[in-house]
């Protein structure tokens, strides 16, 4: 790994950086419009052109061109040995915001990718445990879509009872009133339940799995530091 050691900055760096850190947008327009110009400086601030477009475009919520240049900043970091970035570890910033922009995106399965590497590095970061416990959340197994499809069915049932109660039990058999809205209102609460209990099961095995793929993830990097120090 090449380390970067640069202590000069050209003249479109000094005026990229005059840009308020803020004004994503303006930074944006600067990067894409100086392009040409700015692929030909010196290394380091190649990189920290590349990496503070990654972030405007990440602010911007433009999650699909980020995906596209924060791989950039990413093999460029490794490449450097390049570590810290705007007093943050470069890589595990950069990947932290890919994992969350897949979120976004609802591209699971390469978030649930991204935020396991990222355990790997750091096991028991808070923020890394709980962006893969809501990528985990959204990949529900098939049990909860079906609860979720019986509830729906529950409702819908629960609907048709009350069309009949007002179209003919109410105007045509109105003794049959108080037990057509008993039943409707058990079919109803069936629903409900059904729904509530589902979603309390699916959280507390969330919980159970993010812990222990946790220790998992954290004894296995312990292992790894072991072995490196032998």
């Amino acid at each position: 790994m090449a380390k970067l050691e640069f202590n000069y900055y050209s003249s479109v760096y000094r005026e990229f950086r005059a840009i308020p850190k803020h004004d994503h947008r303006a930074r944006i327009h600067f990067f894409e419009k100086e392009e040409v110009h700015i692929r030909n400086l010196h290394p380091e601030e190649l990189f920290e052109f590349i990496a503070f477009y990654a972030l405007a475009l990440y602010e911007t919520n433009d999650f699909r061109r980020f995906l596209v240049v924060v791989e950039e900043v990413l093999i460029r970091s490794i490449e450097f040995n390049q570590i810290d970035f705007q007093g943050e570890d470069v890589y595990q910033n950069m990947l932290f915001r890919k994992g969350n922009a897949h979120l976004k995106l609802f591209e699971l399965d390469a978030c649930n990718h991204t935020l396991k590497e990222l355990l790997r590095i750091s096991p028991t970061n808070p923020a890394y445990v709980k962006l893969l416990g809501k990528c985990w959340y959204h990949q529900k197994p098939a049990w909860i879509k079906t609860s979720r499809a019986i509830s729906v069915s529950i409702f819908i049932l629960t609907a048709i009872i009350t069309s009949l109660e007002v179209l003919f039990v109410t105007p045509f058999t109105p003794e049959w009133t108080n037990e057509i809205q008993l039943i409707r209102n058990l079919f109803f609460s069936a629903g409900i339940l059904l729904l509530g209990i589902t979603e309390l099961v699916h959280r507390i095995m969330l919980h159970r799995r993010l812990t222990a793929y946790r220790l998992e993830a954290a004894d296995r990097k312990r292992k790894r530091l072991t072995d490196q120090s032998v």
